[in-house]
């Protein structure tokens, strides 16, 4: 069978066809769906003037040809943002995390008491968004987003200072720091309940945590 360019189609109708479009620069879902669309159609249109009638593929067999040229089709998200941590008090918050040498990198008034305030460690991509919480719900998950477990990672380059300045800060440490195959590590957790690990990995991939 060819390739992109000028080839005739599966001999077969289980056969994938790679002679339609499977090279889009950076297109938006509806061009995904347009090349789908197309790559269907000019599959049928090949398979119907090639084969008899009963030998022509299943729906199945199409569905799963579109879903090859979409998974060729690089539109997914690039990185996660933000994610919401619920405390009770945005300055509260602020104070604990700058001290333990977050920065905030955002603090915005929105009106009628919420505020749109993003902290991270220097240099990280992925934020901490504070979300203060409201009413019963949000109150009452405070500290348990993680559903008791140890949900959030902190990586360090330098264990035994920051560990100092997370306890100078107020932070709870549950059990001693301890060596594990993927590195140096201590659970703790925050003035709110959330259970943190703090790591120096060993290794630069952040390979070995799941053997």
């Amino acid at each position: 069978m060819g390739g992109c360019n000028g080839a005739v189609g599966p001999k077969r109708p289980d056969d994938r066809c790679q002679a339609l479009p499977c090279s889009i620069p950076r297109p938006d879902v509806h061009a995904c769906r347009g090349a789908i669309d197309q790559a269907e159609s000019a599959l049928r249109e090949k398979l119907s003037s090639r084969i008899s009638e009963r030998c022509k593929p299943s729906e199945t067999v199409l569905k799963n040809y579109s879903l090859s040229i979409l998974s060729r089709v690089p539109f997914m998200p690039a990185r996660i943002a933000h994610f919401s941590l619920l405390v009770p008090d945005y300055d509260a918050a602020l104070d604990f995390f700058c001290r333990i040498g977050f920065e905030c990198r955002e603090d915005t008034d929105l009106g009628n008491g919420k505020r749109w305030v993003r902290i991270a460690p220097p240099g990280a991509e992925t934020e901490i968004l504070l979300a203060r919480a409201t009413g019963d719900r949000q109150s009452g998950s405070v500290g348990e987003q993680g559903g008791g477990r140890v949900w959030l990672f902190l990586e360090t380059k330098n264990f035994v200072g920051d560990c100092q300045r997370l306890q100078a800060a107020g932070a709870r440490f549950e059990t001693p720091p301890r060596d594990e195959s993927y590195g140096r590590v201590v659970v703790w957790r925050d003035p709110w309940g959330n259970r943190w690990d703090l790591i120096e990995y060993a290794y630069p991939d952040r390979s070995g945590t799941g053997s």
